[in-house]
């Protein structure tokens, strides 16, 4: 038996209509996966600023650490009166 142009055009219809639906949903996906791959993209730009800004926090610490080192030995060698 074969089957009629009728039957054909209402099976492809609905598998079309499956094909579309599931499309949009890739695309909403899509589109939240390109949203989350910047906020991971943004949050790994401030880590590494942040980690930079510690760097340079820690460096000054440690220039700050020598210079009272040296001003805490020049008190002890300075006589007083």
């Amino acid at each position: 038996a074969c089957a009629t142009n009728n039957y054909v055009d209402e099976q492809v219809a609905a598998v079309n209509g499956r094909v579309d639906a599931l499309s949009a949903r890739v695309d909403q996906v899509d589109q939240r996966v390109q949203a989350a791959s910047q906020r991971a993209d943004a949050a790994a730009t401030a880590a590494q600023t942040a980690g930079n800004d510690a760097r340079s926090a820690n460096q000054r610490l440690d220039q700050m650490g020598g210079r009272l080192d040296q001003m805490e030995q020049a008190r002890t060698r300075t006589p007083r009166g």
